[in-house]
């Protein structure tokens, strides 16, 4: 026999708004009543939580870049389970695990380094899939990292373009994905020539009009035209551009943020395709050490003395304030300018100097916007919420905290508030990915939902009862399974 669950004094989500305190019964891993009044037939072990006037949700799709990577990491799946996460979007950066057989494992591991953990790494589709597809509880619905395929199958030259074009669009028919997904400032994209990178979009989207989701080429003062620049790629089609993480980075938007995201609306109204953004409430980067050259392999093939010269002439922006992430305990953790005071060298040569000792791996992380624009640009009706909650070391709370940060906000704002954001969080997705199905909570359906009561105290930011359903399988805190056996 199954488990049952039977959930009492729980609102419910109706996909409008919330139902007054209602029982909720699952059996066997589906739903099989809710109603006013308890049930009265319960199978004999049935284990009650009673939620206290908590919610009941749907589960939540995220769209989190680095789901296929991590997919193994029990952390990682903590960290989503607890946010009630039951399906991911994954490989939104323009990376993925599966690599040609023509590249050397050590130079995909160190260009994809930070992103997971290795034993994802495969040389085709096919065994990918076979692995991912049997990873549970949470489901991933697969990207084409456009970044990885080039890294396999380089644009050398323009006579290139016209066969890679054919090569996405063959594993495209072989692994029917939910799209592609490209990111502007990361090799070896960052450092195409803008002409090929152009005739290779304008191709692959015409032929193929399907959702791209973009990791646009500059968030600071260049945001707009960084836009416009893959914006440029979907005229004339149907396909979707999807500007994925959204921020509006650094001091240069400051007081800004109204009249660009104006503009952005702007753009979306002219457009004859469709035009969608997520962002993700936490307001840093974090990047690959090696993306502040304009090559993956840069800093080792060429003279130190060479790279310094290229530093001094393309200083990367707020390089005293980068903060170092890595496997190095001297180093991780450490911006910088404090790791310069320690050495004794000056910044430049100090990021000539962890790259070599950390063979190019290692990552940085810097500021993006203040929390009071970043707050602001949540509120906005248009955004709807993403994760990167990828569950590796070294990560702000923030990452990993970003659907229960979202809901205790809404929920201390009103109960209509919380149902503006439930809203927002089962139809995002949905929006930009109108194929993937979403989790329902009604009678005869498997159960798939995330539940949730506030702490007396809102001013902490945690709930007093959380877990996430998916079948049989439940997932509490340790605190609720004491309390709830």
């Amino acid at each position: 026999m199954g488990c049952a669950f039977l959930f009492s004094n729980a609102k419910v989500w109706n996909g409008v708004n919330f139902s007054a305190p209602e029982y909720l019964y699952v059996n066997e891993g589906r739903i099989i009543y809710r109603g006013a009044i308890e049930p009265v037939k319960l199978d004999a072990g049935v284990r009650e939580i009673n939620l206290a006037c908590g919610y009941i949700i749907p589960g939540i799709v995220d769209i989190h870049t680095h789901a296929d990577f991590t997919a193994i990491s029990p952390i990682a799946t903590e960290n989503a389970l607890m946010q009630g996460v039951t399906r991911q979007v994954a490989g939104l950066c323009g990376f993925h695990p599966v690599y040609s057989e023509t590249v050397a494992t050590e130079d995909y591991l160190r260009y994809t380094a930070f992103l997971g953990d290795p034993k994802m790494l495969k040389h085709s589709w096919d065994a990918f899939f076979e692995q991912i597809n049997t990873i549970e509880p949470v489901k991933r619905y697969m990207l084409y990292g456009i970044n990885s395929f080039l890294f396999s199958h380089p644009i050398l030259d323009e006579d290139d373009i016209d066969n890679r074009v054919e090569q996405c669009i063959e594993e495209y028919r072989k692994h029917p994905f939910y799209g592609f997904s490209l990111s502007l400032n990361y090799h070896p994209v960052k450092s195409l020539p803008a002409k090929w990178l152009h005739q290779f979009m304008r191709k692959l989207l015409a032929r193929l009009p399907v959702t791209c989701c973009y990791h646009v080429r500059n968030q600071k003062e260049d945001i707009l035209p960084s836009i416009r620049e893959v914006m440029s790629w979907h005229v004339g089609t149907q396909a979707r551009c999807h500007i994925s993480h959204l921020k509006f980075g650094g001091n240069t938007h400051r007081g800004r943020f109204p009249e660009r995201y104006k503009t952005l609306c702007a753009y979306r109204a002219q457009a004859d395709f469709p035009l969608s953004w997520d962002t993700y409430p936490f307001a840093f980067a974090s990047s690959t050490i090696t993306s502040l050259f304009p090559t993956t392999d840069f800093w080792k093939e060429n003279s130190i003395a060479e790279v310094y010269q290229w530093l001094k002439d393309n200083p990367p922006a707020s390089l005293e304030a980068i903060r170092i992430l890595c496997d190095d305990k001297r180093y991780s953790g450490q911006q910088i300018k404090q790791i310069a005071n320690m050495l004794g060298e000056d910044c430049l040569m100090v990021l000539i100097h962890i790259c070599h000792e950390l063979g190019g791996l290692g990552t940085y992380q810097r500021d993006f916007c203040c929390e009071e624009d970043l707050n602001w640009l949540l509120e906005q009706p248009d955004v709807f919420i993403a994760s990167d909650s990828f569950g590796l070391d070294h990560l702000h709370p923030r990452n990993t905290q970003t659907f229960t940060r979202v809901l205790i906000r809404a929920i201390e704002q009103g109960e209509q508030t919380l149902c503006a954001e439930v809203k927002r969080l089962q139809l995002g997705v949905k929006t930009v990915f109108p194929r993937i199905p979403m989790p329902l909570i009604a009678v005869g359906e498997i159960a798939e939902l995330f539940f949730f009561t506030p702490e007396l105290n809102q001013s902490q930011d945690a709930f007093e009862c959380s877990g996430t359903l998916i079948g049989e399988q439940l997932h509490i805190t340790q605190q609720e399974q004491a309390q709830y056996g």
